[in-house]
């Protein structure tokens, strides 16, 4: 009988979970809309945007889009944003910027059901 600690040294971590989304009010030149990959955060990711980002859900953004590099230095000079926390206020709304920062949280496992009650207590 193996114990939870010989099996847990069998498993091997998911990889990080990602998604693609689209902005529809941003269309590029070939008429699409902008498309984003977001990714996963780890907690301590999260934990250090927390503590250290006045705009949590701006830097949240900035970590959690993996493409296009919205830290591109041609990007920002193109919008002429000093910062890339300046570049994702331009290029997005506050709208925009709060729903795929709500996105990157569920992705990471915020706002969802991610652990189960073990009812282990037997009724007589």
């Amino acid at each position: 009988m193996s114990t939870t600690i010989e099996t847990l040294l069998t498993l091997s971590l998911p990889e990080p979970k990602t998604e693609t989304v689209t902005i529809p009010r941003l269309v590029m030149p070939d008429g699409k809309p902008l498309t984003l990959e977001l990714r996963q955060l780890t907690f301590n990711q999260v934990a250090d945007l927390r503590a250290h980002n006045r705009d949590f859900a701006v830097h949240t953004v900035l970590a959690g889009v993996k493409a296009p590099n919205l830290r591109d230095q041609s990007l920002r000079e193109h919008f002429d944003a000093e910062t890339p926390a300046e570049l994702v206020k331009k290029l997005l709304s506050a709208g925009e910027i709060e729903e795929l920062s709500a996105r990157i949280s569920t992705l990471s496992g915020y706002h969802r059901k991610t652990v189960e009650l073990v009812e282990d207590v037997q009724k007589n």
